[in-house]
């Protein structure tokens, strides 16, 4: 399978798009309200019983990859409402595989902390990535073994670790969030 350069870039300029996108989408916490996208991941941890929380797995997953996508969903089978929930999704693009975890639970204050980890490759060397996408980043630190750790400019609870890998670039973006519950209408027990 072979690609011309011109539709390479333009795959990169959108994949590029996206993690700067979803860089600075989630420090806004109406975000649900504007985009509401339903992914099969938390249609079926509401299902199961992870009710509480669920829309942070939607949130945070539909907010990056602005549709559904392939998923893998791990919970207590026990006690569901009583335990975090761990997401792993994956979507293809003309480059590879970006892959995401994701995890929520309800904390003991009754609101939902959630994180997130994606791991996107790019073709392009990091110092090229850098010095585009993320040139508005700020350093934050080079002690993780050495790779080069950046802080999002919106989000403090948001880096982004760029890593020479294969002649390109792994960029892997984490974060913290800490959300409110999800309104219910069930009846308190």
């Amino acid at each position: 399978m072979t690609c011309s350069s011109a539709g390479l870039e333009s795959q990169l300029k959108k994949i590029a798009g996206l993690l700067v996108l979803a860089s600075f989408g989630l420090a806004y916490p109406a975000y649900a309200d504007i985009n509401e996208v339903a992914t099969q991941s938390a249609v079926q941890l509401k299902e199961k019983g992870f009710v509480a929380c669920a829309h942070a797995v939607d949130d945070i997953a539909s907010f990056l990859f602005q549709s559904d996508f392939a998923y893998l969903n791990l919970w207590n089978q026990s006690d569901t409402a009583k335990h975090s929930a761990l997401v792993t999704g994956a979507k293809s693009y003309t480059v590879g595989k970006s892959i995401l975890t994701i995890t929520a639970t309800e904390s003991q204050v009754g609101t939902c902390d959630a994180s997130f980890t994606l791991v996107m490759p790019f073709p392009e060397e990091c110092t090229k990535i850098r010095q585009t996408t993320f040139k508005g980043w700020p350093f934050y630190s080079d002690k993780l073994a050495g790779i080069s750790v950046y802080e999002d400019p919106s989000i403090s609870s948001v880096s982004l670790a760029l890593e020479p890998f294969q002649g390109g670039c792994l960029a892997v973006k984490t974060g913290l969030f800490f959300l409110s519950r999800e309104k219910t209408t069930d009846k308190p027990r």
